[in-house]
């Protein structure tokens, strides 16, 4: 049985767009049933998703508005979800996304949500772009992980 996978994304520069479309070929690749939804079109689910990935960028420390709003309408208990995180500044740096991302996880966990991977975090060169080189490898690794983990749940 082919699984869902529902890519929802927020993007104002079009690197999180690039990134959700790059993630959602690499899924077709690893034989899954992906759709895009961006998420500043609308703020309600479509569909349940087998898994949910989310593609959001952080700014300024803090997950962006849009993707807030969306994750507070939605939140199924028992929701797979992977989380991806676009970021102009280094991991290390006084701006790391990764307290924003912890803060969401810790969110999406009351709501009883399931993680199924560790969140990837892609670097963006300058505020406007474009995506650090490698990003692509990466998509494409974390769409074998996300394959793993709908063959895990057959099993």
């Amino acid at each position: 049985m082919v699984k869902k996978i529902l890519i929802a994304y927020s993007s104002y520069f079009g690197n999180c767009k690039k990134a959700a479309s790059t993630l959602a070929a690499s899924c077709d690749e690893e034989g899954m049933e992906t759709s895009l939804y961006p998420i500043l079109e609308s703020e309600t689910l479509p569909e349940k998703p087998d898994i949910l990935v989310l593609v959001t960028p952080v700014r300024v420390r803090k997950i962006v508005g849009p993707s807030k709003k969306f994750l507070r309408k939605i939140g199924e208990k028992d929701l797979r979800y992977a989380l991806v995180v676009s970021h102009g500044a280094a991991l290390d740096h006084f701006f790391s996304p990764v307290p924003a991302t912890k803060k969401l996880e810790r969110h999406l966990e009351r709501k009883e949500m399931v993680r199924i991977t560790e969140p990837l975090f892609l670097q963006v060169e300058r505020q406007q772009g474009p995506l650090s080189k490698g990003y692509e490898k990466r998509l494409a690794d974390l769409a074998k992980q996300l394959s793993q983990a709908v063959s895990e749940e057959d099993r």
